[in-house]
């Protein structure tokens, strides 16, 4: 699972139990965590024990605590601190709600404003918003007179076979929009470092039949200080190379992870080009970094056996010349 950073308040409760509040700074999930207080010389404490362990049976992984931001006397409005879980990790998924599974599809393709469904882990503009397959559709009447019907992917539309319920939708308003998350990768820093990362990015990009909207996934590899250290992305297909189709395709790209990077920034652009909604789709969004695996020495053994027999067929060559 990816890296979750956590902040944390400690509020008042009743009788020994107090309520500890965490938000991740990845998902914007909220979760709460009720634990014992114990008293000491007349102030309380937490719990360490028990609020760790609630930590951990709530699904978070390789829990550390880190240091608080400031020296404060404790007080449940107060007092703050810092956890980290769930480091970054090789081989896995680093995308946080990459399949739009967290929270709630619009069942109907219409939400605009504050009735648009929250999406975990995904800082939004504009309408960007996440869609049920099988929504409803609307209608409207245009400036004509006549009622428009607006329809939207259906449950059987090609895309993912693993799909689930929901996918990402560019949104009900003529525009365009897009969703943003920022990846903390420092804990796999000594590895990159060496040159040894490299990296898969893929997902489901699509659009709605004879229209041009578009989705694209755009990645940007930051060091330490925020600067660019290099780009990736890819595209959805054109209403022309998915031939008019309504549907969801599979992109994917892969590179090197460059050397200092420590953050990727993952940027899902929703491009309006025309109609009454932005229909630019997207699903099963993936971010995967891999270790380049060292040679073995069986394989560096090979090569060495491979390079003496060629020296010694050309030494044998001019010695029979």
């Amino acid at each position: 699972m990816p890296l979750h950073l956590l902040s944390f308040i400690v509020k008042e409760g009743t009788g020994q139990t107090h309520s500890c509040y965490l938000k991740s700074f990845a998902t914007n999930l909220l979760m709460k965590v009720d634990f014992g207080v114990t008293a000491i010389d007349g102030s309380k404490t937490p719990s360490w024990l028990l609020f760790l362990r609630e930590l951990n049976e709530g699904g978070f992984r390789e829990i550390l605590t880190f240091s608080y931001d400031v020296f404060v006397p404790f007080t449940h409005e107060d007092w703050r601190g810092r956890i980290r879980a769930n480091a970054a990790t090789f081989g896995t998924n680093l995308i946080v709600n990459g399949d739009a599974e967290q929270g709630q599809g619009d069942p109907i393709g219409n939400a605009v404003g504050a009735d648009i469904p929250t999406i975990p882990g995904w800082t939004t503009t504009g309408s960007f918003s996440v869609l049920k397959y099988g929504a409803t559709g609307f209608s409207f009447t245009n400036p004509l007179g006549n009622v428009v019907n607006v329809t939207v992917p259906s449950i059987d539309v090609p895309g993912p076979s693993d799909r689930g319920l929901n996918l990402f939708f560019g949104g009900a308003d003529r525009a365009s929009s897009s969703a943003l998350q920022l990846i903390d990768i420092s804990d796999l820093a000594s590895t990159i470092d060496a040159g040894q990362g490299t990296f898969n990015l893929s997902g489901w990009l699509g659009g709605y039949s004879t229209d041009e909207d578009s989705a694209s996934l755009n990645i940007t590899f930051l060091d330490q200080a925020n600067q660019s250290l290099g780009i990736a992305s890819i595209a959805s297909p054109t209403a022309t190379q998915r031939n008019n189709t309504t549907g969801l395709f599979l992109q994917s790209t892969d590179g090197s992870v460059p050397v200092g990077t420590r953050q990727i920034n993952v940027l899902l652009n929703a491009n309006y080009a025309r109609g009454r909604v932005n229909d630019a789709y997207a699903n099963n969004l993936s971010l995967v970094v891999t270790k380049v695996p060292e040679p073995s020495i069986s394989g560096l053994l090979l090569v060495g056996t491979s390079c003496l027999m060629v020296w010694k067929l050309r030494r044998n060559n001019q010695i029979f010349q």
